[in-house]
């Protein structure tokens, strides 16, 4: 299964559903008790996708913070390794 793929499942599939509820609701005639159930039902779903952006978000920033902190490392050491080698050489 590929990275990430149960988070992004679930955020497209909320949505997907948040929508074709629309479309479904504006065939029915919600009134009253229903549509305020029916409201608060999209507002989960979009709370539960709302949630899986933010799981893939402190996922992305973690990793982007390992990536830049290794190459801030890399631009410290590698002109002193090449200095050495240079020095060695002559």
């Amino acid at each position: 299964m590929p990275k990430f793929f149960i988070e992004s499942w679930i955020y497209t599939s909320s949505l997907d559903v948040v929508r074709e509820a629309e479309t479904w609701k504006n065939s029915k005639q919600l009134e009253g008790n229903d549509l305020a159930l029916f409201h608060a039902g999209q507002g989960e779903l979009t709370e539960l996708a709302r949630s899986q952006v933010d799981v893939l978000n402190a996922i992305l920033r973690k990793n982007l913070l390992k990536a830049s902190y290794a190459s801030s490392l890399t631009l410290l050491v590698c002109p002193v390794i090449i200095f050495q080698n240079d020095h060695r050489l002559r």
